[in-house]
């Protein structure tokens, strides 16, 4: 990324309230959650959930900084025409990045392969060697297509962050690298590398747009005299 920032508005004037409100309510809420990002798309993990539909980590930014802030960004928009640009990029991708994941799901679970290695994995004699009476002991109470759903979200997720929450620990352990070469199946297979060539694409963008946001706020800071943040020391009760 050009160290170099394009500007907008060349004749208007902002002040350090006004980038103070940036650093507070667009930037650095930015650049926290952009970094989150980073880290799971580096693992090819979408974060994909099913129900409902949504990339957990990779959200919409006006959900990462809030309603209220959106007046901050767009008016950042004015000077800085090239963070107007990775914004509306990021949004982009997002959505294909989310469309991506609902197609792989559906060709996931409509399988038969899965189907028939989650019957083998909790049939009688499965079990039976897991040590344990019934699936209940591997996902929580619902009906076997919410277990299915479950199952499915880590596969095309590609075996990511584990919640012990909706599986056992024991069982993704044993049956994980079979249920993930799943991905590998004919009928599988292309919708798994659109996932990660879109996916491969939307960290190109998070990559460029922390870079950008990065030298924004180093750029604001030196120019105002406005430190990137402002440090409030605890209170304790006495």
């Amino acid at each position: 990324m050009a160290s170099k920032i394009r500007t907008g508005k060349k004749s208007a004037k902002v002040g350090p309230n006004i980038v103070r409100a940036w650093f507070d309510t667009v930037i650095n809420p930015l650049l926290r959650v952009l970094e989150i990002e980073k880290k799971y798309l580096e693992k090819n993990d979408w974060t994909w959930r099913s129900s409902p539909e949504r990339l957990e980590v990779v959200r919409p930014i006006q959900e990462i900084i809030g309603y209220e802030a959106m007046a901050n960004l767009e008016q950042i928009f004015e000077f800085y025409p090239d963070v107007e640009k990775l914004t509306q990029e990021h949004e982009e991708k997002r959505e294909e990045l989310l469309t991506a994941c609902k197609k792989l799901h559906q060709v996931i679970r409509e399988s038969p392969k899965l189907k028939k290695m989650y019957d083998e994995a909790t049939s009688e004699d499965s079990l039976s060697k897991l040590e344990i009476n019934n699936s209940r002991d591997i996902f929580p109470d619902g009906p076997e297509r919410r277990k299915m759903d479950f199952l499915t979200e880590y596969i095309a997720n590609n075996g990511g962050e584990f919640s012990s929450y909706i599986m056992a620990p024991f069982f993704w352990r044993e049956y994980r690298d079979d249920f993930l070469t799943i991905l590998d199946n004919p009928s599988i297979r292309d919708q798994n590398e659109k996932a990660l060539k879109t996916g491969e694409s939307l960290l190109e963008t998070v990559e460029g747009f922390v870079s950008l946001l990065k030298e924004l706020r180093r750029k604001l800071s030196s120019e105002y005299d406005v430190p990137p943040y402002v440090y409030t020391a605890p209170v304790f009760a006495e």
